[in-house]
């Protein structure tokens, strides 16, 4: 940070460059370039050289992050625009995605809506929950809210493992448990990834903060329970990602964008349950899982943050979009929760990283992934099941509603941010 600017200022600052980063570059792109008018909802994919494939399959998880990422807009926001795209998205994903016999929605629909894979992955049932319980909270809509509590109900009782704990990951079509359970190629064949039970979390937080229910608060904090007991990792300081029903660790690798991406959401679901003792024992992992990130993730020419990693050391050194996103918001939950102005400073020097090279000028949204020379992988999706703008629109709208407002609750962060003459300067 530069001398003779206070804490509150850069922070102030940061909130609105990722406010005005969100409104006018981010949404505009998927408003302008991925609806579609002839189909309805929105096309499956856009290549890294602005190619629309207007014929490609469409994904559940890209329509239900669409579906989260306008109703949380609006929320925040109230602009009418947000509000017609939530309603495009919670359109399409009730026409063509949810599965009137069996319950749940289907992993993918051709370009016009005709299911394609009929497979349900308890991830993917998970973002639908997220991005239906958003719209609920934003619209007030009672259909919505019934959704994804009838999706809670099928996943509480069609892929709960009462014996081990937590959830098998996926089902056909009428709730029978696959063989192939991977999310993708690369994904290892286990029983329980880090990655979906992550992701029930933050739905059953979402959802818990619209209807407190009593069976959906119990469920939250046995997932919470688990990943801080059976997925963080005391000795490494990172969450395990892959392990067999028993929860033996399956593989020696992690990845750093979801390691803080845990750390923050751990938080904000112990928030969401109003749980003191919780939400205390969230915050001294996600500490020590942000120091670690701090230590190991960030390249130190370029402040981007890499891929993964192994024994300690990064793996991939490329650097992914959303784990730049999501490492801003990991951070700035840790600089709330310690105090520590190492991750405030962090941040700003990520955002600029994210502005110098992840972010098309040209072209609008996020490149994918660049490599440790800065050069993005045009051949990777702009668009596409993995490509969304639920990352980056995340960290832009938490830092409005939770940073740059001045909600911070540190005692050492409020007595520094009072002191007009407390001024901190870049390393």
């Amino acid at each position: 940070m530069t001398s003779g600017t206070s804490e509150r200022d850069h922070l102030q600052l940061l909130g609105r460059e990722l406010t005005e980063e969100l409104q006018k570059e981010i949404l505009p792109y998927w408003m302008k370039k991925v609806s579609d008018e002839e189909n309805g909802g929105y096309i499956g994919q856009i290549t890294g050289m602005e190619k629309r494939k207007s014929k490609a399959e469409k994904s559940v998880i890209l329509n239900a992050r669409l579906l989260w990422t306008f109703s949380a807009a609006y929320r925040v926001f109230g602009k009418d625009e947000y509000l017609q795209q939530a309603h495009r998205a919670f359109s399409y994903m009730e026409a063509h995605f949810w599965d009137t016999t069996h319950g749940g929605f289907f992993w993918s629909v051709d370009h016009k809506g005709k299911v394609s894979n009929d497979k349900k992955h308890v991830y993917a049932q998970a973002f639908a929950i997220y991005g239906y319980s958003e719209y609920g909270r934003a619209t007030g809509s009672e259909i919505s809210l019934k959704r994804a509590f009838e999706t809670f109900d099928l996943l509480e009782s069609h892929t709960a493992d009462l014996t081990h704990g937590g959830y098998f990951e996926a089902f056909s079509r009428n709730w029978i448990l696959l063989d192939d359970v991977r999310l993708s190629d690369g994904d290892a064949n286990e029983e329980r990834s880090m990655n979906t039970h992550l992701h029930i979390m933050e739905a059953y937080a979402n959802l818990y903060r619209v209807e407190s229910r009593t069976d959906l608060a119990s469920r939250l904090e046995d997932v919470i329970d688990l990943i801080l007991t059976k997925i963080y990792n005391e000795k490494t300081g990172h969450f395990d990602t892959f392990f067999d029903r028993g929860w033996n660790r399956r593989s020696e690798c992690y990845s750093y964008g979801h390691d803080i991406e845990a750390a923050w959401l751990l938080i904000d679901a112990s928030e969401a349950l109003n749980d003191s003792e919780l939400k205390f024992r969230a915050e001294k992992t996600a500490e020590k899982v942000s120091y670690t990130t701090l230590n190991e993730a960030i390249d130190l020419q370029t402040n981007g943050v890499f891929n993964t990693g192994k024994n300690g050391k990064p793996l991939d050194k490329d650097f992914h979009w959303w784990a730049q996103a999501e490492t801003i918001a990991g951070f700035l939950y840790a600089f709330e929760s310690t105090g520590d102005s190492i991750f405030l400073e962090k941040s700003v020097l990520i955002w600029q990283f994210i502005k110098d090279v992840v972010k098309d000028s040209n072209n609008g949204e996020w490149y994918f992934r660049v490599d440790t020379q800065g050069k993005p992988y045009r051949e990777e999706d702009k668009v596409g099941p993995w490509k969304c703008p639920y990352h980056n629109s995340r960290v832009c709208l938490i830092t409005a509603e939770r940073f740059e407002k001045g909600q911070l609750e540190h005692e050492s962060y409020l007595k520094l941010s009072s002191n007009s003459d407390e001024l901190k300067s870049a390393e």
